[in-house]
């Protein structure tokens, strides 16, 4: 008899253990990502930044509700290599979230260029990678201007079906969500491509081992689109522990020989944790609660 009480205390004992392991280990990764998100805001204020930066800080904000971290965006000029890219990017930030007062001053200056989205095919988009790199990268961007101009092509498009071609299928992704919000895109055409997209993008992840700027961007795409779920917690931590002393992201191991400027990875790491903790993370609370 006392034997059998010593076993029910020593379970009870060990039931309590685990519901406050659970309870603290859920309060610890909250700490950690609050302390990492407002590492970022503190390095990020005030600061000058591309489009894409400020549309990812902007998007952090309003799932926070609240206002947006105080940063100035950056003109974009048509000297520049890659002008069409990052044009047709900052264009498709400011049509995705009018809330965010990005500066407009350019768009006369890209105006031929971003309503004729062929052009983009004519451009030498990326001399430092390969030709079929570039040919599918190319492809993307003429699907991005389609999704600005509403194009009748834009339907025709037809996906691209190689995996692992880097940051392709993060902006086909964006290209179509904008054609859907500027009613580009039919309900039922939307439909189908998306979770076809959403699948390709889930596997590239997959297959993925490195922690770079395009693994983070596929993370933070699936965030964007309601799908942190599929965005494993051993990731998220992995981000979490890789932040620097002066709050951004940098990594060394990309899959390209351009420069990843720290702003774009730190911006999506910035927004990606923010996602988790504001969904994933309340949910477990929540559940531990309810339990309680």
């Amino acid at each position: 008899m006392v034997c059998n009480r010593m076993l029910c205390k020593l379970f009870i004992f060990f039931l309590t253990s685990i519901f406050f392991c659970s309870n603290t280990s859920a309060g610890n990764n909250k700490n950690d990502y609050n302390q990492s998100i407002k590492s970022f805001e503190k390095s990020i204020y005030g600061r000058k930044v591309y489009a894409d930066v400020a549309f990812l800080v902007g998007q952090a904000a309003i799932l926070m509700g609240k206002p947006p971290v105080l940063i100035k965006p950056l003109p974009h000029y048509i000297e520049q290599s890659n002008s069409f890219p990052e044009f047709i990017e900052y264009y498709l930030w400011t049509i995705r979230d009018k809330k965010l007062k990005v500066e407009k001053l350019d768009f006369l200056t890209f105006k031929d260029i971003a309503f004729k989205p062929e052009l983009a095919l004519r451009l030498n988009t990326f001399p430092l990678e390969t030709e079929e790199y570039n040919r599918q990268v190319k492809k993307s961007f003429l699907m991005m201007g389609y999704s600005i101009t509403c194009s009748d092509h834009f339907d025709e498009n037809p996906l691209i079906s190689p995996l692992d071609y880097g940051y392709v299928t993060t902006h086909q992704i964006l290209a179509l969500v904008i054609a859907k919000d500027k009613g580009c895109v039919d309900n039922q055409p939307y439909q189908q491509a998306l979770p076809l997209l959403i699948n390709r993008l889930k596997a590239e992840f997959d297959v993925e081992t490195k922690l770079n700027d395009l693994q983070i961007e596929r993370a933070a795409i699936l965030a964007l689109i309601g799908r942190v779920d599929m965005v494993p917690a051993e990731f998220i931590q992995r981000i979490v522990d890789t932040q620097r002393s002066d709050g951004y992201w940098l990594y060394n191991d990309e899959i390209t020989p351009r420069i990843i400027p720290k702003e774009h990875t730190s911006a999506l790491a910035y927004f990606l944790l923010v996602a988790y903790r504001d969904n994933i993370l309340q949910k477990k609370e929540s559940k531990l609660k309810n339990n309680d």
